[in-house]
C-alpha cells in the first residue's frame, strides 16, 4: 500500500448501513506495518486443506511467486466454491496476498469482507484501508465503498464533497451503482443536468432504481421515444456545462444514430470535448474517441493518436482503454507488435474489472499463448468473465463443462451456462442450448424448445442454427409456407458458406420441395458442398451419377464420389461404395472390398451397411 499518514476514522461496529454508535480509532502512520498478510501456503498444504479435483499447483506457485492475478483467482475460487468447497477464511488469505501485489480487485473484495466480517473479523477501518488501495488502482467497487464511508461521515473531515469524487471515479470506471449514487449527490446540489445524466448512465447499466428515479423525479420514461428525446437535451446541456459523462452518452447516440441523426463526425467532436474537458477529461470519452481514430470513422484514421488516447485512459486506470491498447499491441497496429506487452495490458484490464480482457486472457492461457498453457487458470478466467456478464465467457465455459477436461464433465452445468450466454445475447450460447434440448444432454429432451432456440440463434447470425431450422421445417412441416421458409433459410445459409445448408438446398431442388424441381441445380449444389468438405454432399452427388438423375448414368463417377465421401467420414457413402463392389458396377467386383466398406459404414452407424455386412459374412 502507499505509505502515507491516514486521517482518523469513526468506526461502526456493524455494517455500513447500520445506525449504531461509533468510536474513535487512531490509524498507524505506517499502515503496511499493521497489515495482516498471509504467509505463503505451500502446494502440499493446499492439497490437504482444499477438497478439489482441480490441479491448482501452478496457480499456488504463481501466487507465492508474487503474481497478484493468481492470488485473486484462488481467492475467488474459494469464495464461490469453483471446483471446491467454499472457504471464506482462506479466500481472505489469498485476497490479502493479491492486494499486496497491487491487484485492485483483491483489495476491493477484501474490503467488502471486512465490512461484513466474512472470513475475517469485522472492521470498517480495515475495509476503508483496502477500499482506498482498490480505488487508487482502478477497482470501482473500492471507490463506491469509500464514497459510502465519506457520505455517511465515517471518516473524520470527509463528507459529501469527497463522496462525490469517489462516486464520480466509480462511475467513470464503469460502475452503475457509482453513477446512481453520484446522481443522488448531484441532485442535492441542484446540478440537475448532471444528476439526470448520472441516473441515465446507471439506468443503462442495469440499475432499475435509477430508471425509476428518472421517471418519478423527472418524469422521464426511458422506455418511450418521448423520454429518450427529452434526454438528448439533458445530455447536450450537461456536456456544455462541463460534465464529461454527458458527453460520453451524447456521443454514443450520435455514433449509433440513436434518437438523433447518425453523425460520426459529431460523435467524434463530442467525445473529444469529454476527453479534454479543461484537463479533467473522462477516460471513457478518450477511449471512445480513440476507437473512432483507430477505425477512421468521423475523423481521419490515425492509429498513433488512438494509441495515445488508449494509453492515457489506461494510465488513468480505465480498464477498457487498457484492453484496446492491448489489442493494438497484439495486432501490431500503431505500435510494434508485442504479445508480452498485450498480455500485461489484458491482465491490468482484467484486474480493473473488464470482462472482455479476462476472456482474452483465458484464451491466451487455454491456447498456450501466454507464458505457458494453463487449463485451470483459463477456466477460472472464463468464470470471471461470465460472472461479469460477458456472454462469450459463459458460452466457452459451458463448452468446457460439456466436454470435460480441466473442470470435469458436467452437462447440466454446461446447459446452465449456455442459457446464461443466450440470455446475454450470444447466438452461440443459444445454439448450444438448443443442441442440449435436442439431445437431452444436461436438460430434459424438448424438440420444440430446441427449434425455438435454433431460430433465436439463426436470427443472431449463427449459420449452423439456420441450417437446423431449415432442416426441421423441411422434415416436420408439410405446408407450402413452411417449405418456402426452409428453402429461403437453406439458400441464405448456403450463400454464407455453410456446406450442410447447400446439401439441404440441393435436396429441395432434387425433390421439388418448396421450389421447382431442378436436377442440374441440385447437382451443382451437391458438388459445391462436396468441394467445401461436406461428405454427405459427395454421397448425394455420387447417387445422381449412379441413377442418372440430371446427368448420364455413370457408375464409375458414382464410385469416385462415394469413395471421397467415405474417406471424409460419411457412413452412407461407405455403404453405397460397398454395394458397388458387391455388384461390380463401376468397379472391379470384390466381396472382400465390399465387406471392408460395409464394415466401415456399419461402424459409422449406417443400418443398411450392417445388414449387408451380415448377409455377406454369412
Amino acid at each position: 500500500m502507499h505509505a502515507r499518514t491516514f486521517p482518523h476514522l469513526l468506526i461502526l461496529l456493524t455494517l455500513l448501513a447500520a445506525g449504531c454508535a461509533t468510536k474513535n480509532a487512531t490509524v498507524s502512520d505506517d499502515p503496511v506495518a499493521t497489515k495482516q498478510v498471509a504467509d505463503e501456503i505451500p502446494e502440499d498444504a493446499w492439497k490437504t486443506r482444499i477438497d478439489t479435483e482441480l490441479d491448482l499447483s501452478s496457480l499456488v506457485d504463481a501466487c507465492n511467486d508474487g503474481e497478484g492475478m493468481a492470488c485473486t483467482l484462488l481467492g475467488k475460487a474459494l469464495m464461490d466454491g469453483f471446483g471446491m468447497h467454499k472457504d471464506a477464511k482462506q479466500a481472505a488469505e489469498y485476497y490479502s496476498m493479491g492486494c499486496v501485489e497491487k491487484h485492485p480487485v483483491a483489495c476491493a473484495m477484501l474490503g467488502s469482507m471486512f465490512v461484513v466480517g466474512r472470513g475475517v473479523d469485522k472492521s470498517l477501518y480495515r475495509a476503508w484501508e483496502y477500499y482506498d488501495e482498490a480505488c487508487a488502482h482502478g477497482a470501482a467497487l473500492g471507490c463506491v465503498g469509500l464514497g459510502l464511508m465519506y457520505e455517511r461521515k465515517l471518516v473524520q473531515g470527509r463528507g459529501d464533497d469527497q463522496a462525490q469524487k469517489m462516486y464520480a471515479r466509480a462511475c467513470n470506471l464503469g460502475e452503475p451503482d457509482g453513477c446512481r449514487r453520484l446522481g443522488d449527490i448531484l441532485h442535492k446540489s441542484d446540478e440537475e443536468a448532471a444528476s439526470k445524466a448520472s441516473y441515465l448512465r446507471a439506468c443503462e447499466g442495469g440499475r432499475a432504481d435509477a430508471c425509476a428515479t428518472l421517471s418519478e423525479r423527472y418524469d422521464i420514461d426511458v422506455r418511450t421515444q418521448g423520454g429518450q428525446g427529452d434526454l438528448i437535451g439533458v445530455l447536450e446541456t450537461g456536456c456544455e456545462e462541463g460534465f464529461p459523462l454527458a458527453c460520453v452518452m451524447l456521443g454514443v447516440r450520435f455514433e449509433k444514430g440513436f434518437m438523433v441523426v447518425h453523425d460520426q463526425a459529431r460523435a467524434a467532436k463530442v467525445y473529444e470535448k469529454g476527453c479534454n474537458n479543461d484537463g479533467a477529461g473522462q477516460p471513457e470519452a478518450c477511449t471512445l474517441f480513440g476507437a473512432l481514430n483507430q477505425k477512421g470513422e468521423g475523423v481521419k484514421e490515425d492509429l498513433e493518436r488512438a494509441v495515445e488516447l488508449y494509453r492515457g485512459a489506461c494510465d488513468d486506470e480505465y480498464a477498457v482503454g487498457c484492453t484496446h491498447l492491448g489489442d493494438l499491441y497484439e495486432q501490431g497496429k500503431g505500435v510494434a507488435k508485442n504479445r508480452e506487452r498485450s498480455l500485461e495490458l489484458y491482465e491490468k484490464a482484467c484486474s480493473g474489472g473488464h470482462a472482455q480482457a479476462c476472456f482474452n486472457l483465458a484464451l491466451r492461457h487455454e491456447k498456450g499463448d501466454a507464458a505457458k498453457k494453463d487449463a485451470v487458470r483459463s477456466a477460472m478466467l472464463y468464470e470471471v468473465a461470465c460472472a461479469s456478464g460477458y456472454a462469450k465467457g459463459c458460452n466457452t465455459l459451458g463448452v468446457l463443462h460439456e466436454e470435460g477436461g480441466a473442470v470435469g464433465r458436467n452437462p447440466r452445468k454446461a446447459a446452465e451456462l449456455y442459457r446464461k450466454a443466450c440470455q446475454l445475447g450470444d447466438g452461440n450460447g443459444c445454439y448450444n442450448l438448443a443442441g442440449a434440448y435436442h439431445t437431452g444432454n444436461g436438460v430434459p429432451r424438448k424438440p420444440k424448445e430446441a427449434v425455438r432456440l435454433y431460430r433465436k440463434a439463426c436470427n443472431k447470425g449463427v449459420s449452423n442454427a439456420c441450417f437446423n431450422v431449415g432442416r426441421q421445417l423441411s422434415e416436420d412441416e408439410a405446408s407450402p409456407e413452411a417449405q418456402v421458409r426452409a428453402f429461403l433459410l437453406y439458400q441464405d445459409t448456403c450463400n454464407a458458406g455453410q456446406a450442410s445448408a447447400c446439401v439441404g438446398l440441393a435436396s429441395m431442388y432434387r425433390e421439388g420441395q418448396g421450389v421447382g424441381k431442378d436436377l442440374d441445380r441440385a447437382r451443382k449444389l451437391y458438388a459445391k458442398a462436396c468441394e467445401m468438405g461436406q461428405a454427405r454432399g459427395c454421397t448425394h452427388l455420387g447417387y445422381l451419377h449412379q441413377e442418372g438423375l440430371g446427368v448420364d448414368a455413370d457408375a464409375k463417377k458414382a464410385a469416385e464420389q462415394y469413395k471421397k465421401a467415405c474417406e471424409e467420414g460419411d457412413p452412407q457413402g461407405c455403404s453405397y461404395l460397398g454395394a458397388l463392389y458387391a455388384t461390380g458396377d463401376g468397379v472391379a467386383q470384390s466381396q472382400k472390398v465390399a465387406i471392408k466398406y460395409f464394415k466401415k459404414g456399419c461402424d459409422g452407424g449406417h443400418d443398411v451397411a450392417c445388414e449387408r455386412l451380415e448377409m455377406l459374412q454369412n
